[in-house]
């Protein structure tokens, strides 16, 4: 795959990814038996996601938003890298603000 493809499926998946994750991993945290959110007692009836509700689902979830959080900040921190090395490289003065 050519780099400018890579860089543009790289640049838009890892937002929509961190995005779904950051949605089941809340949901699985708040809607848990015992959550923050939960309904509990006679106000409590049974729904489709009652098995997204676990701690191995919230486990996957919150390492693989860790690992896509850190793969997204080195990725920018690359890139900024790379930028200031151009810039180093063309004579022109870099100065950060």
């Amino acid at each position: 795959m050519p780099e400018e493809y890579a860089e543009i499926y790289w640049g838009t998946q890892t937002p929509v990814r961190l995005l779904f994750l950051f949605i089941i991993t809340g949901y699985t945290y708040m809607f848990k038996e015992g959550g923050i959110l939960a309904a509990t007692g006679g106000n409590y009836k049974p729904r489709a996601g009652d098995n997204l509700k676990n701690s191995v689902v919230f486990t996957w979830g919150f390492l693989e938003l860790s690992a896509w959080f850190w793969v997204q900040a080195l990725r920018i921190n690359f890139f900024y890298h790379e930028l200031k090395t151009d810039k180093l490289l063309a004579g022109l003065h870099y100065a950060p603000r």
